[in-house]
């Protein structure tokens, strides 16, 4: 859903004589996020009351995900207000999915960081940029706020990372470089989304309208100065995993 949104956008940014099909395209991503949004409201309520069989990971973020991507998406005649109410529905359903999250692993005994944490759990931090980007872009939200929101998505981003940081550690130490490290799953793609998400809610800010602290200000022109490269190395790394475990498996 999140990705018919952008294939949408872009379309209307690259090819804006293309803006019938840039429509039919919003049309789909609105009308799957509808659809969304009950299956949703429902996997929620199961995992709520314990009903839910499988464990809770950064995947039910991909709620707020959607959702924002719409606002960001939506055509600019909307009146601010109802922005403000995706938004904040948004936030909502980030608030939810993250105590299910942590309930999730408070309640978890013999848990090894190894095996037992998601790689989508980045989505942690990355679910609450694009909220920070969407109240941007929308300006349907107060400044101070969206930087409140900047400093939790940067402390998440911190604790989420440092997190796999000592992942990779434990990994190695009990697979092996090869196996504990250089491997490929879906599930990491999750991470270039989130580093890419975090960069573009920070390249939005305006430090002046922001009126943040100097200090603030300077990370941000350090994230903005060194960002992409970081984002860009990260996508060949994942490339190059994807490419070398399908070759693997054709040669098996």
């Amino acid at each position: 859903m999140a990705g018919t949104a952008v294939v949408a956008e872009l379309v209307l940014t690259g090819l804006p004589q293309w803006r019938s099909a840039a429509a039919a395209l919003a049309l789909v991503a609105v009308l799957l996020w509808l659809w969304y949004l009950a299956l949703v409201a429902r996997g929620l309520w199961a995992i709520i009351v314990g009903r839910a069989r499988a464990g809770v990971n950064g995947a039910i973020l991909l709620s707020t995900v959607s959702t924002q991507s719409i606002v960001i998406l939506g055509p600019r005649q909307v009146p601010r207000a109802a922005w403000a109410v995706l938004i904040i529905l948004g936030y909502l359903l980030y608030l939810t999915g993250l105590v299910l999250i942590v309930r999730h692993y408070l309640r978890e005994r013999g848990l090894r960081l190894a095996d037992g944490w998601d790689n989508t759990n980045c989505i942690g931090h990355g679910a609450l940029a694009i909220s920070g980007l969407a109240a941007v872009v929308r300006g349907a939200i107060p400044v101070p706020w969206i930087v409140l929101t900047w400093l939790w998505v940067a402390g998440m981003f911190v604790l989420v990372e440092s997190i796999e940081v000592a992942r990779v550690v434990v990994r190695v130490h009990a697979y092996g470089w090869r196996k504990g490290m250089l491997t490929y799953n879906v599930s990491q793609w999750a991470r270039n989304f989130t580093f890419g998400m975090f960069y573009a809610f920070t390249l939005s800010l305006d430090a002046r309208d922001a009126g943040a602290a100097r200090w603030l200000t300077g990370l941000w022109d350090l994230i903005l100065h060194y960002g992409q490269y970081g984002v860009l190395a990260l996508l060949f790394i994942e490339i190059a995993l994807f490419l070398a475990h399908y070759a693997g498996v054709r040669a098996g």
